[in-house]
């Protein structure tokens, strides 16, 4: 028999099956029971490989033989029918030779016990002379929620555009046109200065604004 320790924990409750039905089956049914008062559990998960020549029992008979050991060396035996805690083999579910099956060990402790060691033999070849595993049970911790983290979206501002700005008409020398709307031939209309052209479909071609406010025709705006 090879037998791997992969944890020891001092689980608060371990789950027992509560009905008489087989293990699996989808019918088992089970529930959390808690050590007595002043008590603890110390709970060993392990791998057991069938190195030998026959079958063995891991729940309900032998040849393994198992005991948990405290810093003053009290020996303490397993709970009572392993078979009904979940995840453990069914009685006589025989583990054959060439194959591995998990297997979880429970001790029930005083509370102030500082359990140490973890023993197991083969009764059929080494009961003399056990294997002693050093064990330090560890109580599981609450699963932490997971963390939500806000990601707001960074809002990026829509762009915006101005409409150029027309410069308006300087001219050196007084505007050539009318004050009003164009008759005979232009003339310079001296005092007057353009301020922009009035552009646009519902302006004749050449119309102008002043600085002056008024309004009237010039070449200027027209060419």
């Amino acid at each position: 028999m090879k037998l791997t320790v992969t944890s020891a924990t001092n689980p608060p409750t371990i789950p027992m099956m509560t009905n008489s039905m087989r293990k699996n089956s989808g019918y088992d049914v089970y529930g959390d029971v808690a050590p007595r008062a002043g008590g603890k559990f110390v709970r060993v998960d392990a791998t057991i490989e069938n190195v030998g020549q026959a079958s063995m029992d891991l729940t309900c008979s032998w040849p393994i033989a198992v005991f948990a050991a405290d810093a003053t060396n009290r020996m303490f035996d397993p709970v009572d029918e392993l078979y009904k805690l979940q995840g453990t083999p069914e009685c006589n579910e025989n583990l054959q030779p060439g194959f591995s099956s998990p297997m979880t060990y429970v001790f029930e402790v005083p509370e102030s016990a500082d359990v140490r060691i973890f023993g197991f033999a083969d009764t059929k070849r080494d009961s003399e002379d056990p294997t002693f595993v050093v064990i330090t049970p560890q109580t599981p911790g609450p699963i932490a929620p997971p963390v939500e983290t806000d990601v707001t979206p960074e809002l990026t501002a829509e762009p915006t555009y101005e409409a150029p700005i027309e410069a308006p008409v300087v001219s050196e020398e007084p505007p050539v046109g009318y004050t009003a709307a164009p008759t005979g031939e232009p003339t310079p209309l001296p005092g007057k200065e353009i301020d922009y052209c009035m552009n646009g479909p519902t302006y004749q071609t050449g119309t102008t604004m002043f600085t002056d406010g008024t309004t009237g025709w010039t070449q200027e705006c027209a060419g």
